[in-house]
């Protein structure tokens, strides 16, 4: 089922239940998986797919997951404490992090690369000494992507634990002429890698032990650092999409994500506990806030052009019965080419929501990206989509 025809649907039913009980929710799930769902020539049999929705307002929330755990034949079914890897929507959960080592003192946003690491400093590249914590989230710090496997093969052999391998990948890479001039918008796992080399320089703690003391234990959330089936032989199986099929592809097959970057992408974890996240920022844009001030959450949803701190955050026309208008969103996808999740916070209606499906490529994104509008309404929008604040002009 292509992208119109999928939204079409999807208006016409989200039009009639909004914010109707969880059975008429999973109605809108199935009638979209009842068909085939491609992107180019390549298939996505949803009735072989693991696939999850959540939806969270003021005081409800949602979530059916649907599909088997892997496209085996009689394959058990996916449940609602099916762990999904959540791919780059782990950097807003990093960043989430690291605005809590800024109330403590630990570092500021302004903080430099060359202010945590004084002694290696002048072995930085003279474009890298001033960048920020602050240009690292919003991915303005002009260095290397790092989102291809063949950018690794011209990084030194680091050695190890995983808070050691980050530090030496971190000090190599500001080592390096910038991709851009800093200031301009380059998108980087590298950014969320060095940042939580930051952290870890200025607190003591690995990245890993930050995330679940400051967050993860506080919220009560039950996350998997890697893959699903790092946690057990009972979760989903993700799915590579590629030479017109899908193909099983995670650590049992060679593939594992660098630890220099987990903090960028490495998450994996249910949509339950994606709620309790999800939550919280929905709670501290809306006056409520839980673990940080209301200022910080602010802060974290500010964008430099259209990236704040792990979130894409854009306005968007909308037609309503009352005519037309405008509403603030925060969204990010999350993919490591074997799962996809879209999720979106919508800070104008205080709504918001997650799919996910366990394989990657166009057809997962589309299917997501449907799924998330038509069940938080974001089928009325016009399309006039704008970044929430000008470019910077630097």
């Amino acid at each position: 089922m292509h992208g119109k025809a999928a939204r079409s649907r999807l208006r016409t039913i989200a039009r009639l239940i909004r914010w109707g009980p969880p059975l008429l929710l999973t109605l809108v799930l199935l009638l979209l998986i009842q068909r085939q769902c491609t992107a180019g020539d390549q298939p996505l049999d949803k009735k072989r797919q693991a696939i999850g929705t959540l939806v969270l307002d003021a005081g409800n929330e949602s979530i059916e997951v649907h599909g088997p755990l892997n496209r085996e034949d009689a394959a058990p079914a996916a449940a609602a404490d099916s762990f999904f890897h959540i791919g780059s929507n782990t950097k807003a959960m990093t960043a989430t992090m690291l605005a809590m080592l800024v109330e403590e003192g630990l570092l500021d946003w302004d903080s430099t690369v060359a202010e945590v690491w004084p002694e290696q400093a002048a072995d930085f590249d003279e474009q890298m000494r001033d960048v920020t914590l602050q240009d690292l989230l919003t991915h303005r710090s002009g260095m290397q992507a790092f989102t291809d496997g063949a950018e690794w093969k011209a990084v030194p052999a680091r050695r190890g634990d995983a808070r050691q391998r980050r530090r030496e990948f971190s000090h190599w890479l500001l080592g390096q002429p910038p991709k851009l001039r800093r200031g301009k918008y380059l998108y980087s796992n590298a950014d969320y890698g060095v940042a939580s080399a930051m952290a870890e320089e200025r607190s003591g703690q690995s990245w890993e032990q930050l995330m679940q003391e400051r967050l993860f234990g506080p919220l009560g959330m039950d996350v998997q650092f890697g893959w699903p089936l790092d946690r057990d032989s009972a979760q989903p199986t993700g799915y590579y999409s590629g030479k017109g099929q899908l193909r099983a592809y995670g650590r049992a097959q060679g593939y594992v994500l660098p630890v220099e970057i987990a903090a960028a992408a490495d998450l994996s974890m249910p949509l339950g506990e994606y709620a309790k996240f999800l939550r919280l920022h929905l709670d501290g844009l809306s006056g409520s806030p839980r673990l940080l001030s209301a200022e910080s959450f602010a802060h974290l949803h500010e964008p430099a052009g259209h990236y704040a701190c792990g979130w894409i955050v854009l306005d968007r026309d909308i037609e309503t019965p009352q005519g037309s208008s405008t509403e603030r969103i925060s969204t990010h996808n999350g993919s490591t080419r074997t799962f996809y999740i879209h999720a979106l916070i919508n800070q104008t209606r205080g709504i918001a929501g997650a799919a996910v499906v366990n394989c990657g490529g166009d057809a997962a994104r589309e299917l997501t990206t449907t799924l998330v509008d038509g069940l938080l309404g974001g089928e009325d929008q016009t399309g006039s989509v704008q970044a929430a604040q000008p470019a910077d002009p630097r």
